[in-house]
């Protein structure tokens, strides 16, 4: 509990490398535990080097856990929404399936937008597979019909119909 404690304070004053060396005695104290392994890497967060080295390892040591799935969400979004951040979204679908881990249902919503944003095909294809793994819920066919719509707007305004395509997104 001491060295929890000192990780704690060192944190609250914003020295994340010492909390993390402070909390690393916990982590070797309880290596059976996802959930004090997820709490180390939080305090890596500064350190990427580190900080992804940490998440391989919870992954390798954990790789059913939400705690695995739930660093490697908190991975990608340390990326800071450059194309790795994109990949490591999509490593986190392929390893723990959404309809397993809410952690990666999760991470398709905000892998959805980026898609929209980078690549509407994608973004298609994405709200279609997860429309099918939730079949009840209603929030992936709303995604599904709105790519569709902007893909079909896009396709408009390329072959020159500027009109049926305003049409098409006062839609959306």
């Amino acid at each position: 509990p001491a060295y929890d404690c000192l990780s704690a304070v060192a944190s609250l004053g914003g020295d994340y490398a010492e909390a993390a060396a402070d909390y690393r005695h916990v982590v070797d104290a309880n290596p059976d535990d996802p959930e004090v392994r997820s709490k180390y890497i939080y305090f890596l967060h500064d350190n990427p080097e580190q900080y992804k080295k940490a998440v391989d390892d919870l992954i390798a040591k954990f790789p059913d856990s939400d705690e695995a799935a739930s660093a490697l969400y908190g991975y990608a979004y340390s990326q800071q929404n450059t194309p790795a951040q994109q990949a490591v979204l999509e490593d986190l679908l392929k390893r723990f399936p959404p309809t397993k881990f809410s952690t990666s249902k999760d991470a398709a919503e905000g892998l959805f937008f980026d898609y929209d944003q980078t690549d509407p095909a994608k973004a298609l294809t994405l709200a279609n597979e997860m429309t099918k793994q939730f079949p009840k819920d209603t929030t992936w066919p709303d995604y599904a019909a709105y790519a569709n719509t902007m893909a079909d707007a896009e396709q408009r305004l390329s072959s020159g119909h500027a009109t049926e395509a305003v049409a098409l997104l006062k839609t959306v």
